[in-house]
């Protein structure tokens, strides 16, 4: 594992947005633990282990969101996914902060994670974390809408979901991270030189 100083530094800087994106998806972050350089040095050198933590929703306590850090390789893939099946109904979704570029085969085994399991599981390294997306003045605005304001949506449109654009939950970044799932609508603010502001609509699929 990459345990020099970008990495840590990272790792380190990764922890306001991991604690922003677990608001922006619902979750209680009142009791978030807090890490200092050196606990994240130490906890490196033990494959990051030590600082895996899970969070409440805010609406639904049974809900609960489990972050890991630590690498994750294709060979450790059939002990997690017996490791999540185990889980059941229980809602539970996986954030993984992994040392390495996030690569295909990880959105390939979130997707069929979800397809057998229904758990939303999400891959991020920290070095592309360490500012919020959200935030950044090329990101447009992107929110998941109610099913309230999704079927008043679709019916003002006269369409359906399976008439609008594809947002892949797995790979789309943003989409990974406000945790939108298969079926979400999500409504997307771009700018527009002659509108000043134009409203895109994806189905998450």
């Amino acid at each position: 594992m990459k345990g020099d100083f970008e990495y840590i530094d990272a790792l380190f800087r990764s922890l306001n947005t991991i604690k922003e994106l677990l608001e922006v998806r619902g979750f209680n972050t009142d009791v978030l633990p807090k890490f200092s350089p050196v606990e994240i040095r130490s906890a490196v050198n033990i494959e990051d282990s030590t600082l895996n933590f899970q969070v409440k929703h805010r609406e639904d306590e049974t809900h609960t969101c489990e972050v890991r850090f630590g690498k994750v390789t294709r060979n450790s893939f059939a002990n997690l996914e017996a490791e999540i099946v185990e889980l059941g109904e229980k809602k539970h979704d996986i954030l993984f902060i992994i040392p390495e570029k996030v690569a295909p085969y990880h959105h390939i085994f979130a997707k069929n994670i979800w397809q057998k399991t229904k758990k939303l599981i999400s891959f991020f390294s920290p070095f592309y974390i360490v500012i919020n997306p959200l935030t950044h003045v090329l990101v447009p605005k992107h929110r998941i809408l109610s099913q309230e304001d999704a079927q008043v949506l679709l019916k003002n449109l006269y369409t359906t979901k399976r008439h609008l654009p594809i947002l892949a939950f797995h790979e789309d970044p943003i989409g990974r991270f406000i945790g939108a799932k298969p079926g979400d609508i999500v409504h997307i603010q771009r700018p527009s030189p002659s509108a000043g502001i134009y409203d895109v609509y994806r189905v998450c699929a």
